[in-house]
């Protein structure tokens, strides 16, 4: 069972509402492409700007992405990759 003060505990750094809007902005593009290799760059951009609000270093971005990695789900494998 999920209890709000669970969720309000999560460590979410606030966002101007610039970045919300660039967010979104990019959630409704991802959602509306189906050219895989257009979506992969636009999730990319995503990450990248949601880690900008965390403060991380470029090394501690680099290492969340090379321990999450590409998500499967996202991007399945097909017998050309």
């Amino acid at each position: 069972k999920v209890l709000r003060q669970h969720l309000e505990a999560i460590p979410i750094p606030p966002a101007s509402e610039e970045v919300q809007n660039a967010i979104v902005a990019y959630v409704d593009q991802i959602l509306s492409t189906e050219d895989q290799s257009k979506v992969k760059e636009l999730y990319e951009r995503l990450d990248q700007l949601v880690m900008s609000l965390f403060h991380l270093s470029p090394n501690q971005q680099q290492s969340i992405v090379d321990q999450v990695g590409e998500p499967d789900y996202l991007f399945p494998k097909t017998p050309d990759n």
